[in-house]
């Protein structure tokens, strides 16, 4: 699906100069990975066993993560204090460590209840194209999805987000979402289970 045709959504907590440029204007896809950080990063807590080395060492590459996610979103303060944690926990320095989580926790949550506005005007706008359009989905369209997704080949993200409004259409939006979900995550044996349970798993292996 091309890039909704609409202004750059300004968010607070995020640098709107250099996302669009940095994402080409591309606003829904932007959006998703925006609202993919937000969900794999709810739970941003210090382990609770603060002294055990080895959680702290898969702690601090979570939040290696978290960083180069903040960095490539624009979100530049997330970005510097999941830096600061990160370092504050390779030097061993727990209690630094467990009072930037705070900050860092703060941070995030503050950020996503900033985003969420955004995120759901471009759900609604999405949802407003796949009732507008008349595109059908032929079976062999759908036999090449479903081709892609046993392969699990990265082309199946592409091709996700053009059946978007026609899959969103009749596949309804409770399990369209779990499906996009699923994507979003590279889970494509979960994504082809999605598709065989609705009214299109006849046309998956069609030849």
């Amino acid at each position: 699906m091309p890039p909704i045709d609409a202004p750059w959504p300004h968010i607070e907590g995020i640098d709107t100069l250099d996302v669009c440029a940095r994402w080409c204007g591309d606003v829904a896809l932007y959006t998703t990975m925006l609202a993919r950080l937000f969900d794999e990063f709810r739970d941003i807590g210090l382990p609770l066993d603060g002294t055990d080395s080895a959680s702290i060492e898969l702690y601090a590459r979570r939040l290696h993560k978290l960083r180069g996610g903040a960095c490539i979103l624009g979100a530049k303060a997330l970005y510097a204090l999941a830096g600061q944690v990160e370092s504050a926990c390779l030097s061993g320095d727990t209690d630094e460590a467990a009072r930037l989580t705070t900050k860092l926790s703060s941070e995030l949550r503050c950020l996503a209840d900033n985003a969420r506005p955004v995120l759901d005007a471009v759900n609604t706008r999405t949802e407003e194209l796949s009732t507008t359009s008349d595109i059908q989905l032929a079976p062999q369209v759908i036999a090449e999805f479903g081709a892609l997704l046993r392969r699990q080949s990265l082309a199946a993200v592409d091709c996700f987000k053009s059946l978007s409004p026609q899959l969103r259409h009749v596949m309804g939006p409770s399990l369209f979402q779990q499906m996009r979900t699923h994507i979003d995550h590279l889970q494509f044996d979960a994504a082809l289970n999605d598709l065989r349970e609705s009214r299109l798993s006849g046309n998956i292996d069609a030849p």
